[in-house]
């Protein structure tokens, strides 16, 4: 398995405290994503209502799956195939009860990307107990709303 693109370098963290000293430079940069966590959190929430999307201030957001649904592990390995990464949160506290993942906000075209992946993994993973709703044509709908 390849190792998900998580690891920051020095120079770039050095580049980003820089940028940091500079809020004239970077404020339009904090309102894009703003903007940004906003539209995928509410795409990312049309799947599913028993899913909580946790919307924050930093670049990500936190998804917490409902105990009858799949696990992050599961989750993760399914958006994987998508190349699509998402972080399990498991290892980093017992409180996650292996149900949290963390996913950062990107670019429209990257977003709509993890969106699609989401929603295709959802649809995949979905007890075959539950109703198959038509998560893929709506993934494809907010894939499309991007370009």
């Amino acid at each position: 398995m390849d190792a998900p693109p998580w690891p920051v370098s020095l120079p770039a963290q050095l580049a980003a405290v820089a940028a940091l000293r500079d809020p004239e430079h970077y404020q339009p940069r904090w309102l894009r994503t703003h903007a940004l966590r906003g539209r995928l959190a509410t795409d990312l929430a049309a799947f599913d209502a028993t899913i909580v999307i946790e919307e924050g201030v930093a670049n990500f957001l936190n998804i917490t799956l409902p105990n009858t649904g799949p696990s992050a592990a599961r989750l993760v390995r399914e958006c994987h195939r998508y190349d699509v990464y998402l972080r399990d949160l498991s290892p980093l506290s017992p409180q996650y009860e292996g149900r949290t993942v963390r996913v950062a906000v990107r670019g429209e075209a990257e977003n709509a990307r993890i969106v699609a992946a989401y929603a295709a993994a959802l649809e995949t993973l979905r007890p075959a107990s539950l109703p198959h709703r038509s998560v893929a044509s709506s993934a494809r709908a907010v894939a499309g709303h991007a370009q």
